[in-house]
């Protein structure tokens, strides 16, 4: 299969670079399979042991943790804080390292739910599983990958101080916060450096 075969040479490759661990999207399914509670519990089973093989592969690489990231659509799972634990929970019934969460802060848009979720609030739900969090601002209503600069200020419902706060309070020795920005291919290069630079500037008084 060619997505496994495209998660194992991650798994090599971040073990060659002596990262701690590898991971992100694990799968998705039609929306036809979404509709189906069987096909879809099926789905999540066969995610859920596709994944303890990635955890495997990767203990046996010497990576301490297998992430698995919450996505901002029904069609990939997870896609909820109540999903993730429970998937997270099924993952790391015997397996050799933990398999832990990747969370954006730009996810909690996904259009099955009946209203959009609060970042600060999902995080908190969420945050004994939470290894990496992806930094992104967002208004909420989609997966914008917004830089944290002034013109996205106004819009923008991701507070730095209260996200670090929380973070602080994980059981885990140490939560990583890594900048996730998307930008148009057109944008000239000196305003993406410029909306680093701002992000960065936003992040740094409440990690330093």
């Amino acid at each position: 299969m060619r997505a496994r075969a495209w998660h194992v040479a991650a798994i090599e490759t971040t073990s060659l670079l002596r990262a701690e661990g590898t991971g992100g999207h694990v799968g998705t399914m039609s929306l036809s399979a979404y509709r189906s509670l069987p096909e879809r519990q099926l789905i999540h089973r066969r995610l859920v042991d596709e994944v303890r093989h990635m955890a495997s592969i990767a203990a046996s690489l010497g990576q301490a943790y297998y992430l698995w990231e919450l996505m901002p659509s029904a069609l990939e799972p997870p896609h909820a804080p109540d999903e993730a634990i429970h998937l997270l929970s099924a993952a790391n019934d015997d397996t050799p390292i933990p398999v832990r969460l990747c969370f954006d802060l730009g996810h909690c848009c996904a259009w099955a739910l009946t209203r959009p979720g609060v970042p600060e609030a999902w995080l908190e739900e969420t945050l004994p599983h939470v290894q990496v969090i992806h930094l992104q601002q967002t208004d909420g209503h989609a997966d914008r990958h917004w830089p944290f600069s002034e013109r996205h200020h106004a819009r923008g419902i991701v507070d730095p101080a209260g996200i670090v706060n929380i973070a602080r309070d994980s059981p885990l020795e140490r939560v990583d916060l890594v900048l996730e920005l998307g930008h148009d291919v057109s944008t000239p290069p000196a305003d993406l450096v410029d909306d680093y630079k701002e992000s960065v500037a936003a992040w740094a008084p409440f990690i330093l």
